[in-house]
């Protein structure tokens, strides 16, 4: 395991390195039950059985994931396209934050698990 992973002990899941380079993807996109409101979006996934609070940058992030995998990078590509005015270091940074949040609560996973 010298790739930067670690085992939690009791959960079949590891935390990988975020790294730019990182291509994430939805393990299964079936299993999240999603309600939209104006400024936020509620999302339950059937797989944990918890239910997470999402900005809209946040649900923005899991669309793109459902359409494809996608790696740091070319989330930043897309987002800023798609949120013009927005700071280019704030927003990488919130993406950042964003994936490793997602990575924690196992949303997302690196694509060479799959």
């Amino acid at each position: 395991m010298g790739s930067g992973r670690r085992p939690i002990i009791g959960r079949a899941r590891y935390f990988s390195v975020i790294e730019a380079s990182t291509v994430w993807h939805l393990p299964e996109p079936g299993s999240l039950v999603w309600r939209s409101f104006d400024s936020y979006s509620l999302l339950f996934n059937e797989r944990s059985g918890d239910t997470h609070v999402l900005d809209p940058l946040s649900r923005e992030i899991l669309d793109l994931l459902m359409e494809a995998p996608h790696d740091e990078t070319s989330l930043v590509r897309e987002l800023s396209s798609l949120m013009e005015g927005q700071d280019p270091a704030k927003l990488e940074a919130a993406i950042h934050e964003t994936l490793e949040a997602f990575d924690s609560a196992g949303l997302i996973i690196p694509a060479y698990f799959s």
